[in-house]
């Protein structure tokens, strides 16, 4: 009830008066403008999920798991940017597919559009390269393959498309192209349709990339990149799908098949870094594993990011907040990683970092995330004017923040969504009611969640003293023989 009411004072008499002392961001007036998005560079492409004009639907997955891989071979030539997949389906699914909108979402000079065309035994590919800012077409090419030979079908397009760019490719650069992951043509498909059904997100889609990932491997047990994808997949069922005790031991398993393969995978590398951090809790075994898979996969924004989070566990506040906002940079338009990387800044307390982010964020695509991030920086600062401002204006942020508006009476509310919760989702995340429970003052329901979280062993626990959610509980001995029972089972899965 209090909620309620605070909800409706806020938006009858405090938002006129908020509105007229600040700006939509928190800043006092005047309002700036939001400054003019700077010309991507000239070597900047973005790779469209291509459309399946095929009549079978099953191709869909194969359609978007071509544009996923051509985009990942154009990222391994260094003179090209590329922007990173998760960005691409954020912004296609929020607005027109005009390549103006589109170029100046993903800060693309280049998109690369295609169109799956299957016949009998062959699988055709129309490619065009779009200049976004004019909405011109560049170049044009169509390509055409035995199905059995997707890699050569991707490895003519990835040239083409590069070449198109940059000019003539380098030994090196074809060298790299030319490669192989797999010796069977099968195997492959299977692979590239996993990767789309991983690319999509939670649920059903991680069981759906899960079964392809394993349906190749049965075709080529020495697929190092379908072995890590699907340590990544089992890793991405954690605290989602299925409860960490029965997600990382499996997900450890596939990246030491692929690392036994080819110890320089960086993706299994990194696999295992997200292991020892979110669930050994071990964290200078994170960090160790996390800077090398960095150094072998220095464009891959997960390898940042758990860098920077394993560092914000030792309070490395500087180093941590590069490696976050640098995975932050590399795949700005992910929900997941801005919300991560949001938490990680919250936790060192980089609190400017985090506001100046969410304000670059808010004038963007993703701006719901920017306003969150200020959000989470007004609340975590007790600054609630500002906050009460960004909760008026914007009412689909949901109920994910509770430092400035929560109170014992807010107890039946949250066992209310904790019943819902228990009863709906797959997996029940303790951890999340934790911190409602003790931002609400409710320290045994708090510490209860804790215990349970302790006990299934959930991702967050090495970070519990760092988080503002739960600074009610910190004096008490209860949660300060918590945090040395974490401690001491760090490591020993």
């Amino acid at each position: 009830m209090r909620s309620l009411i605070v909800a409706l004072l806020l938006a009858v008499l405090p938002s006129c008066r908020l509105a007229a002392l600040q700006c939509p961001d928190g800043a006092p007036p005047p309002c700036a403008r939001p400054a003019a998005r700077p010309a991507p560079a000239a070597n900047t492409v973005a790779v469209l999920l291509f459309e399946n004009r095929a009549r079978d639907t099953a191709m869909t997955l194969l359609a978007e798991g071509l544009a996923d891989q051509i985009a990942t071979d154009l990222g391994h030539i260094g003179r090209l940017q590329v922007s990173s997949p998760a960005s691409v389906r954020f912004v296609l699914g929020n607005g027109s597919r005009d390549p103006r909108r589109l170029g100046n979402a993903l800060g693309a000079r280049w998109l690369v559009d295609g169109q799956l065309l299957s016949g009998r035994g062959v699988v055709r590919v129309s490619v065009q390269l779009i200049e976004a800012s004019r909405g011109t077409m560049r170049w044009s090419n169509s390509f055409q393959r035995p199905t059995d030979d997707l890699m050569g079908l991707i490895r003519l397009m990835s040239d083409s498309v590069a070449t198109a760019i940059v000019g003539e490719l380098a030994p090196a650069e074809r060298a790299t192209l030319a490669q192989r992951p797999t010796s069977s043509g099968a195997a492959y498909d299977s692979y590239l349709r996993g990767r789309a059904s991983l690319r999509q997100g939670a649920g059903q889609n991680l069981l759906i990339a899960s079964a392809l990932f394993e349906e190749a491997l049965g075709l080529d047990s020495n697929f190092t990149d379908c072995w890590a994808a699907l340590a990544s997949t089992w890793i991405s069922t954690a605290d989602n799908l299925l409860a960490p005790r029965a997600s990382y031991p499996r997900a450890r398993y596939y990246a030491g098949r692929a690392l036994r393969i080819d110890p320089t995978n960086g993706e299994a590398t990194a696999a295992l870094a997200k292991i020892a951090m979110w669930f050994d809790w071990d964290i200078p075994g994170a960090v160790l594993l996390a800077r090398r898979s960095v150094a072998l996969a220095p464009a891959s924004p997960e390898s940042h990011l758990v860098l920077g989070m394993a560092l914000a566990v030792r309070q490395d506040s500087a180093e941590s907040a590069r490696e976050l906002l640098r995975a932050l940079d590399l795949d700005s338009l992910s929900l997941r990683t801005a919300n991560n990387v949001a938490i990680g800044l919250l936790f060192i307390g980089r609190f400017d970092d985090l506001l100046a982010r969410g304000r670059r964020l808010a004038v963007t695509e993703i701006r719901v995330w920017g306003d969150r991030m200020m959000l989470y920086a007004f609340e975590s600062t007790g600054r609630c004017h500002e906050a009460a401002a960004i909760r008026t204006s914007r009412p689909d942020l949901g109920a994910a923040i509770y430092l400035c508006d929560s109170s014992p009476s807010d107890g039946p509310r949250i066992d209310a969504a904790a019943v819902e919760r228990r009863a709906t989702a797959p997996y029940f995340r303790a951890w999340n009611f934790a911190r409602a429970y003790a931002a609400a003052g409710l320290a045994d329901k708090a510490m209860e969640m804790l215990e349970q979280a302790f006990r299934d062993r959930e991702a967050w626990m090495p970070f519990i003293q760092l988080d503002p959610n739960l600074r009610s509980l910190f004096g008490d001995p209860r949660f300060q023989d918590l945090v040395r029972r974490v401690a001491a089972a760090a490591g020993g899965v």
